[in-house]
């Protein structure tokens, strides 16, 4: 994970208003913001100054300038003149906001103080590639992991630094494979997309819904699942929408074999597939949860385990499924 230096150098002064009757306080700050990473400058962040949400007063002005990535910032801020006063932050791009809070600072944390004097304050921070939340990991190996997330980001880790492979269409939301040249990626808007190795490519999904999960027992025989009950399978040459039976929510699939498949989604809904269609099973629940299952795994077709809401946890052993 590349780093990120932000500097901040202000100047801040504490007094009473003309006149006091108001019993406001003014602190202005003004100073420079540099934002780097790898030591080359950010240009077009966005630099913004705020005040603590749980304190009083208000932000009177902020304004700021870039040239080559280094910002000018000055603000007025009424209210108590504490040390814990407002947070200046950056956000640049593909990098989620770099932000600096002159929160419950001690002795050996640089924070900006209700003084005359000017202040250089040096520090880093470690950004997350995007703002949006991953989703979704899976990998072959300590040298070949894929993360996915919000706003269609795939990275992938080759055991030294994480990049960006590709964005998909919409949030993707699962990643699954057979090996490093065969990955698949599914999401938003009938979202799915394949790996072979080089270069990352749209499918044809054979759907309009949106998908949640996918898994298989090979590359001839992958499963997806999502929205309005959604099952589609991919036969190593195309996509085709399976019928489910429910149209509720899938979030979550896995087999022990082309002929033992389970999907698990909302209202503790679990259907099977037999390699010739799907059924439902019996959760053996005593509520039926909105969101209630999210996860399924096993070990064998008499050993296969569900998850969900409300610390559910569902085993099933071949006869029967039962909360534990």
């Amino acid at each position: 994970m590349r780093r990120v230096a932000l500097l901040v150098a202000v100047l801040a002064g504490c007094g009473l208003t003309e006149p006091a009757t108001t019993g406001e306080v003014h602190v202005q700050v003004q100073g420079t913001v540099t934002a780097a990473v790898d030591g080359a400058p950010i240009t077009r962040a966005k630099v913004a100054a705020s005040k603590m949400s749980w304190e009083s007063g208000s932000l009177l002005d902020a304004t700021y300038s870039d040239t080559q990535g280094h910002y000018s910032l000055s603000f007025v801020v009424t209210g108590p003149c504490l040390e814990t006063l407002f947070t200046i932050m950056a956000s640049c791009e593909e990098y989620q906001a770099l932000r600096y809070v002159n929160l419950f600072a001690d002795a050996e944390t640089p924070y900006i103080r209700c003084t005359d004097e000017i202040q250089t304050i040096d520090f880093q921070l470690e950004p997350s590639w995007r703002s949006e939340d991953f989703l979704a990991v899976w990998g072959t190996s300590s040298s070949d992991v894929y993360v996915v997330g919000g706003g269609g980001t795939i990275l992938h880790y080759d055991g030294n630094a994480w990049s960006e492979m590709a964005t998909g269409n919409g949030n993707v939301m699962a990643v699954w494979g057979t090996s490093s040249s065969d990955v698949y990626v599914v999401g938003g808007r009938s979202t799915i997309l394949h790996y072979d190795g080089t270069e990352w490519t749209e499918m044809t999904s054979g759907t309009t819904a949106s998908l949640s999960a996918v898994w298989g027992t090979s590359s001839s025989d992958v499963y997806a699942v999502g929205f309005a009950g959604t099952i589609v399978r991919y036969d190593g040459t195309a996509w085709s929408e399976l019928t489910s039976g429910t149209s509720v929510q899938l979030r979550a699939v896995w087999g022990s074999s082309p002929s033992d498949v389970y999907a698990v989604g909302w209202y503790d809904t679990i259907l099977h597939y037999d390699g010739t269609g799907w059924s439902a099973m019996t959760s053996g629940t005593t509520a039926r949860l909105l969101d209630g299952l999210s996860g399924v795994w096993g070990t064998s077709s008499s050993d296969v385990y569900a998850v969900g809401r409300h610390g559910t946890i569902l085993h099933y052993d071949g006869t029967g499924w039962r909360e534990q």
